[in-house]
């Protein structure tokens, strides 16, 4: 039995990168693509880190493409949510998990229900205090 452990390898991260950047070329709902916005930077900079990049050699341009296309109050609150996914994966996991139907795992249902309230609209507005008490800012 040759059994290959599931990960979320370079393969399966460059696909959930194509699905994203596909689902934004077609999306129109605000929401959902500062959200999908905010989902596919966390993914680019993992890659980044997977490959041996600097952050933001390769997301950077991505992000000023954004602010061209979609203005700057929309990447910000891109910006937000990515780093909410870098900061507690497991929490905002567990809270996409929830909404698209899925269960959680045992021990999640305090990290599940503080993230589910961000995947309902309410990210850290740009002066709001995270988690770490840093301002919810786009980094510069």
């Amino acid at each position: 039995m040759n059994e290959t452990p599931k990960s979320s390898g370079p393969a399966e991260l460059k696909e959930s990168i194509e699905r994203l950047d596909a689902m934004l070329a077609s999306e129109t709902a605000e929401e959902k693509i500062r959200a999908g916005m905010g989902i596919r930077l966390a993914l680019g900079m993992a890659q980044e880190l997977k490959s041996g990049k600097s952050l933001g050699s390769e997301t950077a341009d991505l992000v000023s493409d954004w602010v061209a296309h979609y203005g700057q109050d929309t990447v910000n609150a891109a910006v937000i949510i990515a780093r909410e996914f870098l900061i507690k994966p497991n929490a905002m996991r567990t809270a996409l998990g929830k909404k698209l139907g899925l269960e959680k795992g045992e021990g999640d249902e305090e990290a599940g229900e503080d993230a589910e309230d961000d995947l309902d609209g309410e990210f850290a507005a740009e002066g709001d205090e995270l988690e770490d008490g840093e301002p919810g800012e786009a980094p510069e």
